[in-house]
């Protein structure tokens, strides 16, 4: 059986590649603990763990591209002192997106439930690399670049710009609406972190919607769930926020499918 390439034209080669440029960058600096043992650990658990679903129960001898963009993801966005968190998370992760599904679309990011799972079950050992970046303008800078590009090429860029222009809207009125420091509200702006969340983890062309006013609410629904959290003291609220944000979504879209408001979804998001 030939072994299946996804073609070059695929959205999902740029996220490859920016994710490897930068979960190199994260293990050959010294600031972010990363080893290569661990990025060797979740990558070969998850596109092994894909690799043999897609041969046993969809008969493709097909490269897991999707896999290995979890696991960068996933070596890109998480910490541990140890190697086995990797293959945990990584393993759960790779399950959540064959196994939870919704009519034959997974509904999870799962990067995102590679993160929450570390976060909420493994805490004591798990953490994520935002407090690891250093503010630095040009990596900044060439993360919103290169990610323009990418969420362009995937069709996400209504998404990835309009979250961080609601991000600053919300806390700008929950600034007034508070009497917050609206410095403090826009913190998490001024980190690299928060541009890899906005142009490369909520823009999975599977689990994200296609359309561009769906792209909107979607982006408007993870800014009011991120703030609801952090009104609560949340940690990792953008995290959760967005975990939230897809089971609510799909609970919506299996609701007027049920009602027949909507077709059953496909290959496409449609909400």
């Amino acid at each position: 059986m030939k072994l299946i390439i996804p073609k070059l034209n695929d959205p999902r080669w740029p996220f490859v590649g920016m994710f490897f440029i930068y979960t190199t960058y994260t293990i050959l600096s010294n600031d972010f603990g990363r080893s290569f043992l661990q990025l060797f650990s979740v990558v070969l658990t998850i596109v092994s763990a894909d690799y043999i679903y897609n041969l046993k129960f969809k008969r493709l001898n097909l490269l897991p591209l999707s896999g290995l963009i979890t696991a960068l993801g996933l070596s890109f966005l998480v910490f541990s002192s140890y190697v086995w968190p990797f293959i945990v998370i990584g393993l759960v992760a790779s399950l959540a997106k064959n196994l939870i599904r919704l009519r034959g679309q997974h509904i999870f990011n799962p990067n995102n439930f590679g993160v929450v799972f570390g976060l909420t079950l493994l805490g004591d050992f798990v953490s994520t690399n935002t407090g690891r970046w250093n503010n630095q303008f040009l990596l900044t800078l060439s993360i919103v670049l290169l990610g323009a590009l990418v969420s362009h090429r995937a069709k996400r860029l209504v998404l990835s710009v309009s979250f961080v222009l609601l991000f600053l809207i919300v806390a700008f009125i929950r600034s007034q609406l508070f009497d917050q420091n609206l410095d403090v509200l826009l913190i998490p702006m001024t980190g690299p972190i928060f541009y890899v969340y906005s142009f490369f983890h909520i823009t999975d062309p599977i689990t994200s919607p296609v359309r561009t006013r769906n792209q909107l609410l979607f982006a408007l629904a993870i800014v009011l769930a991120d703030a609801t959290l952090r009104f609560y003291e949340v940690k990792f609220s953008l995290f959760y926020g967005l975990f939230s944000v897809h089971l609510t979504r799909a609970i919506v879209i299996e609701c007027l499918t049920r009602l027949h408001v909507i077709p059953p979804i496909g290959r496409e998001s449609r909400i």
